[in-house]
């Protein structure tokens, strides 16, 4: 299947990776980078792949073309990298990018019994996540006071940073009623987690 139309030789397209080979031009490396960003939001592979090779060889090139593509460097990087971690053959095409992204800091022997796992007991990302970070003896980040709990506080100080400093007239004039009910929802599951305190 070759969704890019490619009809250059020694270019490898699957559902989920391209390969190119050493020799490819950086001109045609680029015409495929385009193609690929176009493709949108189900390229993460093609993306991904098309970067690594790109910082590998005209890594230039690749911060020159998110910034003429206004492109999130560090979101390009970031599909670079998982490709790198994540080889065409361990790659599930049933599985969604997501769950690749969540084994990609594992060796590969542990990526393919997640990503096995992930796709027999059709776990979602968060379920998996939680799978690696309990089989490396680390506690529930829900539960624990780790990253998610730390991230909550300082969003739950903010807000109550706000809310100190909320203009008088902010649930007054035209749009009042729709604020209020906006609010209502917005801080409701707060409410709940206070009256269980």
């Amino acid at each position: 299947m070759n969704i890019l139309n490619l009809k250059t030789p020694g270019i490898t397209v699957t559902p989920n990776s391209i390969e190119l080979p050493p020799d490819t031009t950086k001109a045609t490396w680029s015409k495929l980078l385009n193609q690929v960003v176009r493709l949108g939001n189900s390229s993460n592979w093609y993306l991904g792949d098309l970067a690594h090779f790109g910082m590998q060889n005209f890594p230039e090139s690749v911060v020159e073309f998110c910034k003429v593509r206004q492109l999130d460097y560090s979101t390009v990087r970031h599909r670079a990298m998982v490709s790198r971690a994540i080889p065409p053959a361990s790659r599930r095409q049933k599985l969604a990018w997501a769950v690749h992204e969540t084994v990609c800091q594992l060796d590969l022997f542990h990526q393919n019994k997640f990503l096995t796992l992930a796709d027999t007991e059709k776990m979602s990302v968060s379920e998996l996540r939680q799978a690696v970070r309990l089989s490396q003896g680390q506690e529930d980040s829900s539960v624990s006071d780790g990253k998610n709990v730390k991230c909550a506080s300082k969003y739950a100080d903010a807000l109550t940073d706000w809310i100190e400093h909320l203009p008088a007239d902010f649930f007054q004039g035209e749009e009042a009623e729709a604020r209020r009910v906006i609010w209502k929802q917005r801080l409701k599951p707060m409410a709940e987690l206070w009256a269980k305190l």
